[in-house]
């Protein structure tokens, strides 16, 4: 677990970070979010130690990372930032191995490593003779990530790490994280602009603004319940849109029927298309049909509606 005890940051008596105090469960995807300049990526840097608090502590398994030699702290810690920051002159396996080679692991170890990251991150085995620049956007952050998990490090840092891919890769890499994250289960604390990423990816979002910590809590928590306007403004008008973007059906399905079968109106001959769009009279319910029109369940509009 992560915990941050009244952490700040003042550059030239400017706050970067200002108390900020945070806990992150282990094996928990935890997105932090807000505009240009709130802090977002200091505090990350922060967690690794790159830069020093100016008050406050970072925990990491409850000991003080100040206690830490860094180099000792950093091979815990997997970092994978925006443009990958691979090596130019080293191969995919190369890059990939470049922490187990400086843990002096052995050459059959470290080849083992990279085969199973590879197959992890889904890139194919004859890519790894190649050379970044031979490789596209989205394989390179591929790279980038196997590269931060090589060590098996408890927790990982990603800054900005899909901002400046095209919308399709970003989408592709953000299915990759998430079955990735689903297979190992890591501790990740993920920088982000982009709302819709945030919503996407996170077990909690943690707002900010202007050095603070304004809301941190599940995505649900803050689609529906902004803690002031400018979480509501940040959140946008279509946080509805992304509630259902992050669910689906199954989350609020029930398998008891609100009647009878049978009824007329609802006879499991009636089409999906039909039983699905219909809202009985009286009643704010859906019926959920099966791929031959059978009824599987029902819908209340209230249990996702309500606030």
């Amino acid at each position: 677990m992560i915990r941050l005890e009244a952490l700040s940051r003042h550059f030239d008596g400017h706050a970067a970070v200002e108390d900020v105090s945070l806990e992150i469960p282990e094996g928990t995807l935890q997105v932090l979010i807000g505009p240009s300049g709130c802090g977002k990526s200091t505090l990350l840097r922060l967690i690794n130690r790159l830069i020093a608090p100016t008050t406050g502590r970072v925990l990491l398994d409850g000991v003080d990372t100040a206690t830490l030699a860094p180099e000792a702290l950093r091979r815990r810690i997997g970092y994978v930032i925006q443009g990958t920051g691979l090596f130019p002159h080293l191969t995919v396996a190369e890059n990939i191995a470049v922490v187990p080679r400086l843990l002096g692991w052995p050459k059959a170890a470290r080849r083992q490593r990279v085969e199973a990251l590879m197959e992890l991150v889904r890139l194919e085995p004859a890519l790894a003779t190649r050379y970044p620049a031979a490789l596209s956007g989205g394989q390179q952050q591929r790279v980038g990530i196997a590269r931060a998990l090589a060590a098996d490090p408890a927790l990982l840092l990603m800054d900005e790490s899909f901002s400046a891919l095209d919308p399709v890769t970003r989408r592709q890499l953000q299915a990759a994280l998430l079955d990735i994250q689903q297979r190992v289960r890591k501790t990740i604390v993920f920088v982000t602009h982009d709302m819709e990423e945030a919503v996407r990816l996170g077990d909690r979002i943690a707002l900010m603004q202007d050095g603070r910590l304004v809301q941190n809590g599940p995505p649900d928590a803050l689609l529906r319940h902004p803690v002031n306007a400018f979480a509501a403004a940040f959140v946008g008008e279509e946080r509805a849109l992304m509630r259902l973007a992050r669910h689906s059906v199954a989350d609020f399905m029930r398998t008891e029927p609100p009647f009878p079968l049978a009824a007329p109106a609802v006879s499991a001959n009636l089409p999906a298309r039909q039983a699905l769009s219909r809202l009985l009279d009286g009643q704010p319910v859906l019926l959920v049909t099966g791929p031959s029109g059978e009824a599987v369940g029902q819908i209340a509009l209230q249990d996702f509606a309500q606030e």
